[in-house]
C-alpha cells in the first residue's frame, strides 16, 4: 500500500477522470481507497458521482463513513445500496451531511436506512429530493426524528408525492428540525393547517413550501392558510424564513397574512411570495389609486427584513403603497425584490424617491423595467 508508484498511478487516474473498476486490479482498488481515506479534501467532501463508473460502492463505504459531507445524488443506486449504506449511516459519527437526491429510494429505502435507529446517528443534514417518496416515508422519518438517536436539523424532501397525509405524519416529529424543504410535494392548503400547531413548539427557522397549490378558499370559515399565518405570527414560533413561491396564492392569502402580521409579534424576517398572481380589486373612480386592502397588506410586510415579490402582477399602484410604508421610518425592510412586474416608469420614479430618503432602510432593490425607446432619443 505504501508503494509510491502504485499510489501515484491511482492519483493520475483520479486526476484524469479515467477510473473504471474493470481496469483496476485488487491492489489498485485498495490503493484508491487508501488515497481517498488519507486525503484531507475527501474527509470534508466526497462526491460518489466521480466514481460511479467504477461501481464500487461497497468498497468505498469506509470513505463515506469517514467523510463529513457525502454526495451520493444522481448515482443510480440500487436496492442493495440501501442495505450497504444503512450501517454506515446509523453508526458514523463523522458523517454530518448526506445527499441521496435523484435516486430510486422509495419508502422501502427510507425504512432500510432510518427505521429502528438503535445507536446515535451524527447526521445533521439529509437531502432526499426526487426519490419517489410517499406517505410512508414521512412516518419513518417522523419516528426517527422523535428519537434522541437522530440529531437531524435540515431535511429536504422536495419533489416527492408526499401529499397532505405525509405532512400530517411528518409534522409530529419536526420539533428538532431547523430547516424543512417541501417544494413540489403535491400539498394543498390543508398541509398549512397541519403544520400550524407544530410551528409553535418546534425549532423550525426555515420553511420552503414553494410549488404547491396552497390557494385559500374564501368560503371556508376555518381556512388552513389563516390558521397557518396566525401560528406563524405567534411569539412562540421561531420561523425566520418562509418561502411560498408559485403556490397559487391570491389576494385572499394577502388579506389573511396582513391581518396576522399587523400584530408585529412574529420572528419572521424573510418572506418570498414570488410567482403568485395578485389581482387587487380596482377602484372604479380612480383605477390608479391603491385600495385599502393593498395598503394594509404592504404596511404589515414592513415588519420584515427581506421581501420578495417577483412576478406577482404588481403595478405602479403597489409602488405608491410600498414607498409610503418605507418612508414612515418604522420599516425594517432592507431587501426588496420587485423584478418581473410591470411597474412602469411611474413606479420606478416612486421607488427612486424612497431610495433618496435618508429614513429609508432599503439596501438592496431588485427591479426590471422594460422601456420602449425612441430610436431618435
Amino acid at each position: 500500500m505504501k508503494t509510491e508508484s502504485l499510489v501515484k498511478e491511482i492519483q493520475n487516474k483520479l486526476t484524469s477522470g479515467k477510473l473504471s473498476k474493470k481496469d483496476l486490479s485488487p491492489a489498485q482498488w485498495s490503493a484508491l481507497v487508501f488515497v481517498l481515506l488519507t486525503s484531507d479534501e475527501t474527509k470534508i467532501h466526497f462526491d460518489l458521482k466521480k466514481y460511479r463508473k467504477s461501481q464500487g460502492l461497497e468498497d468505498l463505504l469506509p470513505v463515506i463513513r469517514n467523510t463529513r459531507k457525502a454526495l451520493l445524488d444522481n448515482c443510480q443506486l440500487s436496492k442493495d445500496s440501501w442495505r450497504l449504506l444503512a450501517p454506515v449511516i446509523k453508526s458514523s459519527s463523522q458523517l454530518k451531511e448526506l445527499d441521496l437526491s435523484h435516486n430510486d429510494l422509495q419508502d422501502s429505502g427510507v425504512q432500510e436506512l432510518f427505521g429502528g435507529l438503535q445507536t446515535k446517528c451524527g447526521l445533521q443534514t439529509l437531502r432526499l429530493a426526487r426519490c419517489r417518496l410517499r406517505k410512508n416515508s414521512c412516518d419513518t422519518l417522523s419516528l426517527a426524528l422523535r428519537e434522541d438517536t437522530l440529531q437531524l436539523t435540515t431535511l429536504d424532501l422536495s419533489h416527492n408525492e408526499l401529499q397532505d397525509g405525509g405532512v400530517d405524519l411528518l409534522s409530529r416529529g419536526i420539533g428538532k428540525l431547523e430547516t424543512l424543504v417541501l417544494q413540489k410535494c403535491h400539498l394543498t392548503v390543508q398541509s398549512c393547517k397541519l403544520l400550524a400547531s407544530s410551528l409553535k413548539c418546534s425549532n423550525l427557522k426555515d420553511l420552503d413550501m414553494s410549488n404547491n397549490n396552497l390557494k385559500s378558499d374564501p368560503r371556508d370559515p376555518n381556512d388552513g392558510m389563516e390558521v397557518f399565518f396566525n401560528a406563524l405570527m405567534s411569539s412562540h414560533c421561531k420561523l425566520e424564513v418562509l418561502r411560498l413561491q408559485k403556490c397559487h396564492l391570491t389576494v385572499q392569502s394577502c388579506k389573511l397574512l396582513a391581518s396576522s402580521n399587523v400584530k408585529a409579534t412574529s420572528n419572521l424576517k424573510t418572506l418570498d411570495m414570488s410567482n403568485n398572481i395578485f389581482e387587487w380589486p380596482r377602484d372604479p373612480n380612480d383605477p390608479l389609486e391603491p385600495n385599502d386592502e393593498m395598503k394594509i397588506f404592504f404596511k404589515a410586510l414592513m415588519n420584515l427584513e427581506v421581501l420578495r415579490l417577483s412576478q406577482c402582477n404588481l403595478t405602479e399602484k403597489s409602488c405608491k403603497v410600498l414607498v409610503a410604508s418605507l418612508l414612515r421610518g418604522s420599516s425594517r425592510l432592507t431587501e426588496l425584490d420587485l423584478s418581473r412586474n410591470d411597474l412602469k416608469s411611474e413606479g420606478v420614479h416612486e421607488l427612486s424617491t424612497a431610495l433618496s430618503a435618508r429614513i429609508c432602510s432599503l439596501k438592496t432593490l431588485r427591479q426590471v423595467i422594460s422601456v420602449s425607446m425612441n430610436p431618435t432619443t
